[in-house]
């Protein structure tokens, strides 16, 4: 199933809708919410529409993990796999990174890492630029 917004119809092709659809069912994997939640306040009942300000703000991260998650993972981890979120969920479909570019970001999000004990600050003002800050980058960091 493609998940596609009335706004989204008719924007980019097929493969971009699925690369859409992906960065949504990512998020909820991120954020342990569903993509649409009538049962929450109005602000939050759409996903990508209350995740949209967040990605905007590095410190505001962390209010996207999974709370179920108790703090427990790698700030650095959730700043990366919410760049390819971010990418994924573009409005501008040609901005959008290839599927064989999301399936790389996601193969390197999945290789084991040294545990690496870091101020979670540091992490967050280090871990990446927000989507608006570079435009057109797609590359995520080290």
């Amino acid at each position: 199933m493609v998940i596609v917004l009335p706004s989204m119809r008719g924007r980019g092709s097929e493969t971009q809708r699925i690369v859409y659809s992906f960065g949504v069912v990512f998020l909820e994997l991120i954020s342990g919410r569903r993509a649409i939640d009538l049962g929450r306040p109005f602000e939050e009942q759409y996903l990508v529409a209350w995740a949209e300000p967040l990605f905007k703000d590095r410190q505001k991260f962390t209010l996207m993990a999974d709370p179920l998650l108790e703090g427990n993972y790698p700030v650095k981890g959730l700043c990366q796999a919410l760049a390819v979120a971010a990418m994924c969920l573009q409005e501008d479909a040609v901005k959008r990174p290839l599927i064989a570019d999301v399936v790389t970001a996601i193969d390197y999000l999945a290789r084991p890492k040294e545990n690496i004990n870091i101020d979670a600050e540091v992490q967050i003002n280090s871990c990446l630029p927000d989507k608006y800050s570079r435009e057109g980058s797609t590359e995520l960091p080290d």
